[in-house]
């Protein structure tokens, strides 16, 4: 057994082993099932892809805090506010799945930008434009 409790090593055939139980428990995974080869290594609690950027004002170039973010895709829609940096991030996404996300503030045009979750996205710095120019 592993000190640390980690790693959990055992006998697949015994289903009283731990390692039989975590199997049993339904919350492994492969590190990629795409490559279909039933490995003998898995894991619990692999993270997901997530999607994440910050959002700025092009007027004032300053932090969008409190922008109203939103991913929608996966028949799944996820809000939340840009942080105190205007930063945002959706965690825990599906692989591979087609979504939106949109970016609204009052007195600013909102912004729709797609992405496919196939692997971790950084949309970057996003810039807000004002709806009325001075």
């Amino acid at each position: 057994m592993c000190p640390t409790g980690a790693l959990a090593f055992g006998d697949l055939d015994d289903p009283a082993s731990r390692v039989s139980r975590l199997i049993a428990s339904g919350n492994t995974e492969s590190q990629h099932p795409e490559y279909k080869l039933n490995e003998k290594v898995v894991y619990i609690g692999l993270p997901k892809k997530f999607v994440a950027g910050t959002v700025v004002y092009g007027d004032t170039d300053e932090c969008a805090a409190g922008a109203a973010v939103s991913l929608v895709g996966s028949g799944k829609r996820l809000t939340e506010e840009a942080d105190t940096f205007g930063d945002f991030e959706f965690e825990g996404l599906a692989d591979n799945a087609d979504c939106t996300v949109k970016i609204e503030s009052k007195g600013y045009k909102s912004k729709e930008i797609p992405v496919k979750t196939g692997t971790d996205i950084y949309l970057g710095v996003i810039t807000l434009q004002q709806l009325f120019s001075k």
